[in-house]
């Protein structure tokens, strides 16, 4: 009777050894998920991050390329002023030309 009893006995130790281990990787688990929920936060974060970093990229290509555009509208119209003044200029100079030649 002494022989059943030690097996049970040694059966339950085993048991609870188990249910020891079990505990323990429960908690493990538990672990590593609460550390994996925190990553993935992380790299929620950083997507926004990101996205946010592109609109306000989208946004300076767009004040670039309407600064670029007011420089092209400036160098124009200064081309244009500068034309206009260098044929004001050639006609002063004729006209100072032909008043001497007329002397």
């Amino acid at each position: 009777m002494e022989e059943p009893l030690n097996k049970i006995l040694s059966e339950l130790q085993y048991l609870d050894t188990g249910q020891k281990e079990l505990k323990r990787c429960t908690c493990n688990l538990e672990k590593g998920h609460k550390e994996l929920i925190s990553c993935i936060d992380n790299v929620e974060k950083g997507q926004k991050e990101l996205l946010n970093r592109t609109e306000n990229l989208n946004k300076g290509q767009e004040l670039l390329i309407s600064g670029q555009q007011e420089i092209k509208d400036l160098i124009e119209q200064t081309a244009s002023l500068m034309t206009e003044n260098f044929t004001t200029i050639r006609k002063d100079i004729k006209a100072l030309y032909s008043k001497k030649s007329k002397k």
